[in-house]
């Protein structure tokens, strides 16, 4: 029975292609893969736009980054700049370190 629809109701003869209800299908693959055109110049012409367009993505991602990292080196250098300013000068005869207090009890006697 033909109800108008474009479901399994057809018989196998019948393409569902050409239905004039039938909803394209939303699948990733149809929306990633571009069909190109018939002519082989304006084919040609698409590739190169791709190419380009492709090309210029890549080099500005690669500025950007270099851009970032350039900004990140500069805080850096700034933050050292700005910490190492405040520091005495360390004099010679003055080992710098961190100490502990030990009690008494817990030293060896001297022998």
């Amino acid at each position: 029975m033909i109800s108008g629809t474009c479901d399994d109701a057809y018989p196998p003869s019948w393409s569902k292609e050409h239905c004039a209800t039938r909803v394209p299908s939303m699948r990733a693959a149809n929306l990633l893969f571009v069909t190109l055109p018939r002519h082989p110049l304006l084919r040609a012409m698409v590739l190169a736009a791709g190419a380009i367009l492709l090309a210029g993505l890549i080099a500005m991602g690669l500025l950007i980054g270099a851009a970032v990292i350039a900004v990140a080196a500069l805080v850096v250098l700034v933050r050292r700049w700005l910490n190492g300013r405040n520091r005495r000068p360390a004099e010679p005869g003055i080992i710098e370190g961190e100490f502990t207090v030990v009690p008494r009890a817990s030293l060896p006697r001297a022998a």
